[in-house]
């Protein structure tokens, strides 16, 4: 039923306090009340109790937005990357990395310049023919490199390893004893490495 279409009858004990003034007002009302025409992308459905509409999800797919430094796709030429940070630094090309698509499996990797006072100074998209080795323990001081896996690629199939923004922090990782110490010297040899933490875990 058409709500600007109804027929009002009131109850005798208020129709004398019913006025023009707020029977228009209850037309307007129900004017405002009514679902529009037709929504592009949507479905109205309308029951007793009003109306809703419905957005569903598009055919092509989620509408899920891809999280940092996820494989879109991979083409012949190019694959397809939600670029993402290392300590906030955007790691580079945008976009797009530049590949030769074949069944062998091929490394999406970000490689990672590092200088141990400041971190990641360069960020950059690459793709290699073998894993990446871990990250490295240094004497004394931490490596200036390391690789981040980021995903597997066999032909079109894409192997996600991880996603997400990444923050490493320069860590003392292990020791080892001194064959001999000085006096007033620390007994031990310290080793250094890039640890990747979440933000709660940042101790500056």
């Amino acid at each position: 039923m058409n709500l600007l279409d109804f027929i009002f009858k009131p109850a005798k004990r208020i129709e004398s306090e019913l006025t023009v003034s707020r029977m228009e007002a209850l037309r307007r009302a129900a004017s405002r009340a009514q679902p529009p025409d037709e929504v592009i992308g949507g479905v109205i459905t309308s029951t007793e109790s009003g109306w809703t509409l419905e957005i569903p999800p598009s055919s092509g797919g989620s509408s899920r937005l891809p999280s940092p430094h996820e494989i879109i796709s991979v083409g012949e030429e190019k694959i397809i990357i939600q670029n993402g940070t290392i300590n906030g630094l955007l790691c580079l090309p945008i976009n797009e990395i530049d590949h030769t698509k074949t069944e062998d499996l091929r490394y999406v990797v970000c490689k990672i310049e590092m200088d141990a006072d400041t971190g990641p100074t360069t960020a950059t998209y690459e793709i290699e023919n073998s894993p990446p080795d871990a990250i490295e323990w240094a004497l004394d001081d931490v490596p200036d490199e390391i690789i981040l896996l980021i995903a597997v690629i066999e032909g079109s199939k894409i192997y996600q390893i991880t996603t997400g923004n990444k923050f490493f922090q320069r860590r003392d990782v292990h020791e080892i004893p001194k064959d001999s110490v000085a006096v007033g010297e620390y007994p031990n040899d310290i080793y250094y490495s890039w640890v990747e933490t979440s933000g709660d875990e940042y101790d500056g």
